[in-house]
């Protein structure tokens, strides 16, 4: 699944962290959006403010990974 999801031209994640991600689920998101560096696009959809998006990842760590990127 992840392979298909690295290939795609626009990937558009629609409500975006409306629940928060374990660590497994985090992992697999980095992995997906390093694949997808400088390559391709992604659009992130969501009613929740960008503000409180590190909040809902279980590893801060792993958020702030994928919030820099």
């Amino acid at each position: 699944m992840l392979t298909r999801l690295s290939k795609t031209r626009l990937l558009i994640l629609d409500d975006w962290l409306l629940e928060g991600l374990g660590l497994e689920q985090t992992c697999d998101l980095l992995e997906l959006i390093n694949d997808r560096f400088n390559k391709d696009s992604t659009v992130f959809a969501s009613q929740l403010p960008v503000s409180e998006w590190h909040s809902r990842f279980e590893d801060p760590t792993l958020a702030d990974a994928i919030m820099a990127e």
